[in-house]
């Protein structure tokens, strides 16, 4: 886990460190921008990522109190921490580094999606669609579950570049968010659930 976390730590803070928007950058834009075919797919496929982000969560604790299921608790507690968490360090970092989006800078990008706001590194987009995939893998680490949830995140994160709202390194930088807090929040509750189960077995010697 340490391991993890330094790796994690110096690629994020080495990105960031080079946050300026890159003329090869712009250009990836521009050139997905120009693909208007595809603009209100990834307008719709976009959107949905805060509601399959907040609706899996509630699915699960609804099933695990009618139910009964501490599994299923388990699960929305675990996602649902995961998330939020995602969310207060996205907000955090985009407050820190203060990046304009694409189309503020360069009048040839334009946006396609009116609900985009704020600074524009990391991708919020970006980072909820990959903490949901990370997130339903690490509950489900089956290739069924695996395979379709990443190609998912993977096109939210192209949907961001296609609409004009992001740069290449901002939906990097929030996929990279998304699955390292969703990995974090999984195994600091599995210690925690440990040292708690451990700490029962010892009290009822």
């Amino acid at each position: 886990m340490m391991r993890f976390l330094i790796c994690f730590t110096v690629t994020l803070y080495t990105l960031l460190f080079n946050a300026q928007s890159l003329p090869w950058e712009a250009h990836i834009v521009q050139r997905a921008n120009a693909n208007t075919i595809l603009t209100p797919f990834n307008k719709n496929i976009s959107h949905s990522v805060y509601i399959l982000g907040l609706t899996i969560p509630s699915a699960y604790i609804i099933k695990g109190l009618l139910s009964r299921d501490s599994i299923a608790i388990g699960r929305a507690w675990r996602m649902g921490l995961a998330g939020a968490g995602n969310i207060a360090i996205t907000y955090l970092l985009k407050e820190s580094i203060k990046r304009q989006r694409p189309f503020e800078t360069y009048a040839e990008i334009h946006a396609y999606d009116n609900l985009a706001h704020g600074y524009s590194m990391p991708s919020g987009h970006s980072a909820t669609a990959f903490n949901v995939a990370s997130s339903l893998s690490l509950e489900f680490p089956k290739w069924y579950i695996i395979i379709p949830t990443y190609a998912y995140a993977t096109w939210v994160a192209y949907s961001r570049l296609q609409l004009g709202v992001h740069y290449p390194s901002d939906v990097f930088i929030g996929a990279l968010t998304g699955t390292g807090i969703a990995w974090l929040s999984k195994k600091m509750q599995s210690r925690w659930l440990g040292h708690v189960q451990t700490k029962n077995k010892k009290e009822n010697k």
